[in-house]
């Protein structure tokens, strides 16, 4: 068994690289990225929960025990994973490796490698809770990630000509390189003693024609090289963004935004590498190759001092080897969190503005910014000490090479026009290797760049994939659930056993307090999330036999966030309906209560909203998101809080519309305010994930129960006798609680 390091991404994935690091122990390799998923990893952290749902699903038998201060050196399954406190009090995941009767060695997944710490100095940070993992049958050891370096080697293939035009550019090149070196000799070992005159303006012709051709040759080899950075650019900087956009929202649930654009940086650093350093790697090493062979033939003595000048180098590259991986690595996570913090205080910047909250969210930009120019300065000593260490290399070389020459010609051993042929000639050897040698720094950086990108290609894109022997491309808006359960990973479970059906063309409410589980609903229905338990039909058709892309064109849904773009009015409602006419986009806006705002802007439908519909109220955002959705012309409405930012007149005429001009469309209306659903067909109150109560508003009241006091409460005609939101977070918790240790970790 093997003691592996994994470090994590950002903080929030410390239980993500304990169980990485346990699972390469046991010889399964598995990315810290593809662990976060099955770990329910968010933006707080992971949960004790999801770390043992996440390590049975990796095969793992997961137990959590709660040990004292003497059980902890005590014989149990190592590696464990123990949860700790960090120097600021927030929760952390580490891992134990080994234990003595003093010492533990521990894999902080915020450090950079294992170290062992006093027994004593662990106790004043460790919470008392462990997690025992051992491999159960279902463990599948091995690695379970591709080769990234194949993959982007990949790209390369099609443009197999270009690369050999670039490799006999640079053998053209060598060559005359060596013709205008052994002129050089001819001049000086014949020219010169014999008085050779007439050559004189042969050689110089020949001089100047070798000059242009090498230039022109440069040029060509140079355009090669643009060239094939276009034809990299394109299928690997955009496929990188087409594979994003088609990942499914679990994905972008538990990643900040500042992180997939970072790793956007990172594909740019693979194209350089690939167009430029790699190629440049291809001609040196050709030329270095029969530069070398070429001196040798022409005096092996020397080329023994050269010899030993590319032994040095390679021990000063392999000893800056490890430096320069660790600073490479903490410099683009440090990149990934600067991103973030940025993209975070932008997006808020009103908030931010509005409390007064300036000078601390520059504190911690500034904060993260600092540490990214650290540890760019260390990049920087690092490549500053080494190129210092290579010049001084390269120039005792040179030295050595004059004075063993000049000794040698002394002794009659070598001429001087062969000594001036071999100097020259070095160049051709020297530089290229040196060229080599250097890089390594790039490819560092690149090697890095490869495993973040790749842990990206290798997450699974939500597919089209369906179950079944016939996949469904068409549904109306009949709904049924049928025993329907689902948790989010690790935590509580959002819907118990729930089952409803509605017939097409019904007006139907969910209602009910928040976290009940009324937009999971939603998110089921649109494939967003997928049940854990039951089935989820459209018109008879069980759910999973219609793809992901089909049930989203068939259900026009306005979510809670409305999404707007630096678009005009009109584009921002065609994104549902790309092909539909100005008369419908204006239809539409008139049916969603739009017009009137619309038309008050500078320029009507054609007005280019601000970046993320910055300016709009939150009522006017809802009623564009509403016509996107009635644009498309669905059999199924799904209309999650559609009216919750709009005054009361609007919120009564935009109900009205909506249960009369709907025609034969089902139409799934989640709310708060009870007011806009009264005069549905029927309304179903979802509370802590059941449905506790189903009738239509006068029924509900009638019965008084839940709804009853809730339209009490909304009414102003009581106060609650007790908080039932409060008592249902409560039971949501203590269920949390029962089921396993629902805190979350980081």
């Amino acid at each position: 068994m093997t003691r592996q390091h994994v470090r994590q991404n950002e903080s929030s994935d410390c239980g993500a690289a304990c169980l990485a690091a346990v699972s390469a122990a046991h010889g399964k390799t598995v990315s810290v990225t593809q662990l976060r998923d099955a770990l329910g990893t968010a933006a707080r952290g992971v949960s004790v929960r999801g770390l043992v749902d996440g390590a049975v699903e990796l095969g793992f038998e997961a137990k959590v025990v709660r040990v004292g201060e003497d059980a902890l050196t005590t014989s149990y399954t190592r590696p464990a994973i123990a949860h700790v406190t960090t120097s600021t009090g927030d929760p952390h995941f580490v891992v134990i490796h080994l234990a003595t009767s003093r010492r533990l060695l521990i894999g902080d997944p915020a450090e950079k490698r294992r170290r062992w710490v006093a027994v004593d100095d662990f106790l004043a940070r460790f919470t008392g809770v462990l997690v025992l993992l051992a491999p159960s049958r279902a463990f599948d050891p091995g690695g379970s990630q591709s080769r990234p370096v194949g993959r982007f080697l990949r790209l390369l293939r099609p443009h197999r000509a270009l690369f050999l035009w670039a490799i006999l550019g640079s053998l053209i090149l060598t060559i005359l390189g060596i013709a205008t070196s052994f002129a050089t000799k001819i001049i000086v070992d014949e020219v010169i003693p014999y008085d050779l005159e007439s050559l004189i303006v042969p050689l110089g012709v020949l001089f100047v024609g070798m000059y242009v051709v090498q230039h022109a040759v440069q040029f060509v080899r140079q355009w090669i090289v643009l060239h094939l950075s276009q034809r990299i650019d394109v299928p690997l900087i955009l496929g990188y963004f087409a594979h994003v956009y088609r990942m499914p929202f679990r994905f972008f649930d538990s990643r900040p935004v500042g992180d997939i654009l970072t790793r956007f940086g990172d594909a740019m650093t693979i194209k350089n590498v690939l167009t430029g350093a790699a190629l440049s790697a291809v001609l040196d090493a050709v030329m270095a190759i029969v530069t070398g062979a070429v001196l040798f033939s022409l005096d092996a003595s020397l080329f023994l001092v050269i010899v030993v000048f590319v032994i040095a180098s390679v021990v000063l590259v392999v000893a800056f080897l490890r430096p320069f991986r660790a600073v490479n690595g903490e410099q683009m996570q440090q990149a990934s969190v600067l991103n973030s913090r940025i993209i975070e205080g932008l997006r808020g910047v009103e908030g931010i503005k509005l409390e007064g909250f300036e000078p601390r969210e520059m504190e911690g930009v500034e904060r993260e910014y600092i540490r990214s120019v650290r540890f760019s300065f260390r990049e920087g000593m690092l490549e500053n000490g080494q190129s210092t260490l290579m010049s001084l290399f390269q120039a005792a070389a040179g030295l050595l090479l004059l004075l063993f020459g000049t000794t040698r010609i002394i002794d009659g051993d070598l001429t001087l026009g062969t000594l001036m042929a071999f100097v020259a000639l070095s160049a051709f050897f020297i530089d290229p290797v040196s060229r080599l040698i250097g890089l390594q720094l790039e490819w560092q950086e690149a090697s890095m760049a490869l495993r973040r990108v790749a842990e990206i290609l290798d997450y699974e894109p939500e597919g089209d994939e369906v179950s079944g022997s016939d996949e469904v491309d068409d549904v109306g808006g009949e709904v049924r659930f049928d025993s329907v359960s689902f948790g989010y990973r690790g935590r509580a479970t959002a819907l118990r056993d729930m089952s409803f059906s509605i017939r097409e063309g019904e007006r139907v409410a969910f209602v009910g307090p928040s976290g009940g589980g009324k937009s999971t609903i939603a998110k089921l229905l649109l494939r967003v999330v997928e049940p854990d338990e039951g089935g989820i039909s459209l018109s008879g058709v069980p759910l999973e036999r219609i793809s992901p892309a089909v049930v989203r064109s068939r259900i026009a849904y306005v979510p809670q966030q409305i999404s707007l773009y630096s678009r005009s009015v009109a584009d921002n409602v065609r994104l549902s309906s790309p092909d539909a006419s100005p008369h419908a986009v204006r239809r539409a806006l008139h049916r969603a209560h739009a017009d009137e705002f619309v038309a008050a802007l500078p320029h009507g439908a054609s007005t280019v909203l601000d970046e993320a519909g910055a300016g709009l109220s939150g009522g006017e955002r809802r009623r564009l998101g509403l016509a996107r959705a009635l644009l498309k012309e669905s059999p199924l409405y799904v209309l999650d809080e559609v009216t919750s930012d709009l005054d009361a007149s609007t919120e009564a005429h935009m109900i009205e519309d909506l249960m009369g001009s709907l025609p034969g469309a089902t139409l799934i209306m989640i709310a708060h305010r009870l007011a806009s659903v009264m005069r549905c067909d029927r309304i179903f109150v979802v509370e802590a994930g059941r449905i506790v109560e189903e009738g239509t508003h006068s029924e509900l009241v009638e019965l008084g129960g839940v709804y009853a006091e809730m339209w009490a409460v909304q009414r102003g005609d009581k106060r609650p006798a007790h908080d039932r939101v409060d008592e249902a977070r409560a039971s949501r918790r203590a269920r949390g609680r029962q089921e396993t240790d629902a805190i979350t970790y980081r």
